[in-house]
């Protein structure tokens, strides 16, 4: 699109590695095929099996994958349990959020939501995501971000487009869209006390004091 820039993408995801440590690492490449060059490409990192081999030693379909498309590698039967039954439990309740907390990386959470807030990506959050996990080790999910060519400055989906960081509409109570798994868990977590107090403290510890996302550090990046 004409609205965009070509590092929008990489930067979404140099954002997260830059909260967390974790994610998708990129590069970008002249890329030439048979002596014929074919132009400037970013060539990423897929967080599949693959992914979960190098980053976390998983073994094959050990590390369960799954993005917007459904399921890429693995056995999904934590992920379903995750999404179909413990996400409609009472989060206010400690015990159950002691529970969520096996299923789901809270804190690496928040700083994905966090993330993808600042960068104020509006072609999600029922698209462009990826989640995993080793299923074997029970390694709590984690999300990783994917495909953020519509950052900040782009058209798509909203006609009111965000001009810098937002709390995505699909996250206020005035939502209509509330399907999607990110939304799910997040309607469900923050009647939790203690994980809204961990969310603040993430937005302070990122956006405060030379964090990744001070004004500073963000230019920088880019």
């Amino acid at each position: 699109p004409t609205i965009t820039t070509y590092t929008e993408d990489e930067y979404v995801r140099d954002t997260q590695i830059a909260m967390t440590g974790q994610g998708t690492h990129g590069e970008f490449v002249q890329l030439y095929i048979n002596g014929i060059y074919w132009g400037l490409y970013n060539m990423v990192e897929r967080p599949d099996d693959g992914f979960g081999d190098a980053y976390f030693n998983a073994s094959g379909d050990d590390y369960f994958s799954i993005s917007q498309d459904g399921v890429q590698s693995g056995d999904d039967t934590r992920w379903d349990y995750m999404m179909n039954t413990l996400v409609n439990e009472d989060m206010s309740v400690s015990a159950n959020y002691s529970q969520m907390q096996k299923y789901l990386n809270v804190t690496e959470y928040a700083d994905y939501i966090i993330g993808q807030w600042f960068d104020g990506v509006s072609d999600w959050p029922n698209n462009n995501f990826w989640a995993g996990g080793d299923a074997t080790k029970d390694q709590p999910f984690q999300f990783f971000s994917w495909d953020g060519e519509y950052m900040m400055d782009s058209s798509y989906p909203f006609s009111t487009p965000p001009n810098g960081p937002w709390v995505n509409p699909d996250f206020t109570p005035q939502a209509t869209e509330t399907s999607a798994a990110i939304v799910k868990l997040w309607n469900a977590l923050k009647k939790s006390p203690d994980f809204m107090a961990m969310f603040a403290n993430e937005v302070y510890k990122n956006t405060a004091n030379n964090g990744p996302l001070t004004d500073a550090n963000a230019l920088a990046r880019w």
